[in-house]
C-alpha cells in the first residue's frame, strides 16, 4: 500500500501475473500464484471437495477457479477464488465461493 496523495486516494497493488506455468512441477506447487486453470492445494485433505456446484444455479460445470494467490501468514497458505461461468450467477454472492488453505 502507497501513503495517500494530494487527492486522497490511496494504491493498492494485488498482484499480477507474471508469466505462464509450463512445469509439471509448477503446476502442482500451491505457493504459486495463477489466474485460472486447476488449483493445487496445500493440504488435499482439508481441501473443499471438488467439483463446487453453484450457490445460484447448482451447476458444477460452470463453476472455475478464476485466482489462487499465494498469500503466507507465519505458514504458506493460498487463497483460492472460484466463480460461476454465468453472467446472472455471477451478480450474486451465491455465484461465488472462496476458501483458504494451508
Amino acid at each position: 500500500i502507497s501513503p495517500s496523495s494530494s487527492s486522497g486516494s490511496t494504491s493498492v497493488m494485488l498482484g499480477r501475473p507474471a508469466r505462464r506455468v509450463l512445469s509439471v512441477e509448477e503446476e502442482a506447487d500451491p505457493c504459486i500464484s495463477r489466474i485460472g486453470g486447476q488449483p493445487a492445494w496445500h493440504d488435499p485433505l482439508t481441501a473443499p471437495r471438488l467439483p463446487l456446484l453453484c450457490g445460484v444455479c447448482g451447476r458444477a460445470d460452470t463453476t472455475l477457479l478464476l485466482a489462487q494467490v499465494y498469500a503466507p501468514t507465519d505458514r504458506a497458505r493460498s487463497i483460492y477464488v472460484f466463480g460461476c461461468n454465468t453472467r446472472e450467477c455471477s451478480l450474486q454472492s451465491g455465484g461465488w465461493h472462496v476458501f483458504r488453505n494451508q
